[in-house]
């Protein structure tokens, strides 16, 4: 893989993910996380940068960016993926431990 990983989620599955992306030699870019406590800190040197409805982050999905969706709530993880391929025409990417 080219582009470096956004995950969606700094929680539990978040911190497994950047670990499989790591162990892959994949370039994690940030975290974005509601939780408004995360943000501003790191996870294993990996910043939280903002929420996950932060345009500033969204727009490079696709073209500089990829997406991972880390999040073991099914409702919001539904909603996330469909936001990112409605809206932002992209497909998050699998993580295979």
């Amino acid at each position: 893989m080219e582009n470096p990983v956004i995950i969606f989620g700094a929680s539990g599955l978040g911190k497994v993910a950047l670990e499989i992306f790591k162990t892959n030699h994949i370039e994690v870019y940030c975290f974005l996380d509601d939780n408004k406590q995360l943000h501003g800190t790191e996870i294993d040197t990996v910043q939280v940068m903002g929420s996950t409805e932060d345009e500033k982050f969204l727009k490079i999905l696709g073209k500089t960016c990829e997406a991972f969706v880390a999040t073991d709530d099914n409702r919001l993880k539904k909603s996330l993926v469909k936001t990112l391929i409605d809206t932002y025409k992209v497909m998050p990417i699998n993580a295979i431990h």
